[in-house]
């Protein structure tokens, strides 16, 4: 093994002890093809528990340290790493809000203190999802709010034990109109569950369909957010957050493809200096974000972390397909590691936003103009 990625690998091990022999055992397939194995190993060793506050039973990491923990997964099991992103941003940007809005104390301590894993119910798989038009609607029946909608694709569908997303109240109801975050049991009897993902790709994710039919939502885990504007503040934490996990997570599979072409004989060393640079380069910029999030969440600091986003993308997708070529056709034909770490770095690319909807937004936001997230 490498020294590429020494400081991550610590870091995992201080952070979440055992997890990495615990994935390392399950082998490849164990990791990245069978659903829920690797998730379980997680819950294991108290992955949910990251980056809860430890007032509410976690393990209160720091951003920087989520950084490093999603790096070395992402290069070991990136379906894991790629898949509890969802769980992870949530409750960090839920954990950065505190004292804000209601209620979040009550749901914080609720999920840490039954070890929840949390999925996200937002605009992931819609090629132009907007924060403020959720596609989930929410009514009242009495007092009891019912949410409809279907999810797809949604991370952690087999595995989570609460739904995330953002509904608008109607204007009837006690609550106005306004945009609510709420948080379901995904095993709720009302909830259906279909495979959705067919890509072997990413797989263990368990990134399915998911069907709400009038589910119930329990009051306590009801955070009443507000209009669009007064929500600004949950959605620049939600957005700096899952933009940080994710990449770290994408990174990891980068490194990962690097350390199989160090592993190789006779590589060029010209090569492997450039992609070294590029992958410490990179690591660079998020873990100078990372330091910013630790102190406060500000919109310069999601504007210059998108910016690094976009442009990882083009780095990641360039050098995995240069790592590719170089471990050649024999490792192409018999290696599935190395193709499938490759097709994975490219799927940062499909995460929103998407470059095309925020580029002239970025530009404009650097010329003075607003960054707008919606």
């Amino acid at each position: 093994m490498s020294n590429l990625l020494r400081t991550e690998r610590e870091v995992l091990a201080r952070a979440l002890p055992g997890l990495e022999d615990a994935l390392s055992a399950l082998g490849f397939v164990g990791r990245e093809v069978t659903e829920g194995a690797a998730i379980e190993a997680f819950r294991a060793y108290d992955g949910p528990g990251l980056l809860m506050p430890a007032e509410y039973g976690g393990l209160g990491c720091s951003a920087l340290t989520a950084l490093q923990v999603q790096i070395a997964l992402g290069s070991l099991a990136p379906s894991l790493a790629v898949g509890t992103s969802m769980h992870h941003y949530k409750v960090a940007a839920l954990a950065s809000c505190r004292g804000t809005l209601p209620g979040i104390e009550t749901l914080l301590a609720t999920i840490g203190e039954n070890r929840w894993l949390v999925g996200s119910g937002g605009a992931e798989g819609q090629a132009d999802g907007r924060l403020y038009e959720p596609t989930v609607t929410a009514s009242e029946n009495g007092l009891q709010i019912l949410v409809n909608g279907t999810k797809r694709p949604c991370s952690l569908t087999w595995s989570m034990d609460v739904l995330s997303m953002m509904v608008r109240s109607t204007p009837e109801s006690r609550f106005g109109g306004q945009l609510l975050h709420i948080f379901v049991n995904a095993r709720d009897p009302t909830i259906t569950k279909r495979q959705f993902w067919s890509n072997p790709v990413l797989l263990a994710a368990e990134s399915h369909q998911v069907t709400l039919l009038d589910t119930p939502v329990d009051e306590r885990m009801i955070v009443p957010i507000g209009t669009s504007e007064s929500a600004a503040p949950f959605a620049l934490a939600a957005y700096a957050w899952f933009e940080l996990i994710s990449c770290g997570a994408y990174l990891g599979c980068l490194a990962r493809l690097v350390e199989l072409c160090l592993e190789k004989p006779r590589c060029p060393a010209e090569r492997l200096a450039e992609w070294i640079s590029t992958f410490e380069t990179l690591r660079t910029a998020l873990t100078t974000l990372a330091q910013e999030l630790d102190r406060k969440i500000e919109i310069d600091a999601m504007s210059r972390l998108l910016r690094i986003r976009y442009h990882m993308e083009r780095q990641i997708a360039a050098t995995s397909q240069q790592c590719l070529l170089t471990l050649g056709g024999l490792s192409f034909a018999t290696d599935t590691e190395a193709t499938y770490f490759a097709s994975a770095c490219l799927a940062l690319h499909f995460h929103p936003p998407s470059f095309s909807s925020m580029a002239k937004n970025l530009a404009d936001q650097v010329d003075g103009g607003n960054l707008v997230l919606a």
